[in-house]
């Protein structure tokens, strides 16, 4: 516990930094900052982030790892997403009652996944990607939630994602799994890759003309997330 504590702390304190600096810092985390109890990181970090947001505006200009969009609303956006995913690592960890995620924050943490991580670093890092996708052919592929779909346009070269609108996939989001606790599994087909950053957890099904597996691989740490 003590160590996710520590590390959204981190997290935190990145982001500020980033804000602050207009780029992303050189070396993280600083000299010394792992000497700082945990709790009290995590509260020192979230003071100075809500502080930071506090004193921009969403549509403020800042730096991100994410090109397409160089706002301050972006990392509200991320932090939100840190924030419930590793609250839900808090609960399991814990041992306690798992509280339900706003279907609105789970709708979108499911959206950003999808675009800003897997359609954004496989057009951008396709060299990254190039064995987990080289069998996939040309697919169609849809995420489905009761109220939402995405659909997957996989090649060999990268994954494109189309969203159609409204949802409350609250399950789907709390399993969403994190970026740096995955390694590649093995598929017995390319259909998997369509959503080969994604587990397939209950509630979601997945159209493909072959076998739907998902296997998700370890990109590189894109911008600490």
């Amino acid at each position: 516990m003590a160590d996710l504590v520590r590390h959204v702390g981190e997290v935190y304190l990145d982001k500020v930094e980033c804000m602050r600096l207009g780029r992303q810092p050189e070396s993280w985390p600083p000299p010394g900052l792992e000497d700082e109890p945990p709790l009290q990181l995590l509260d020192r970090g979230y003071a100075d982030l809500t502080g930071e947001f506090a004193a921009r505006r969403p549509q403020d200009h800042t730096f991100t790892w994410y090109e397409p969009d160089q706002s301050v609303a972006f990392w509200i956006r991320r932090m939100a997403q840190e924030t419930v995913i590793h609250r839900v690592d808090a609960e399991l960890g814990a041992r306690a009652e798992v509280t339900g995620i706003p279907s609105d924050l789970a709708a979108d943490g499911i959206d950003e996944l999808l675009v800003a991580f897997v359609q954004y670093g496989t057009t951008n890092w396709p060299e990254e990607f190039a064995e987990l996708l080289k069998p996939a052919g040309d697919r169609l592929v849809s995420v489905v939630t009761p109220e939402r779909t995405w659909a997957l346009r996989l090649t060999s070269r990268d994954v494109r994602v189309d969203g159609a609108a409204a949802g409350s996939p609250s399950r789907l989001r709390a399993a969403r799994p994190r970026w740096s606790k995955v390694r590649r599994r093995k598929s017995c087909c390319g259909c998997g890759a369509a959503v080969g950053m994604l587990p397939r957890p209950a509630g979601t099904r997945t159209r493909s003309r072959c076998c739907a597996r998902y296997w998700p691989p370890a990109p590189s740490d894109i911008g600490r997330r």
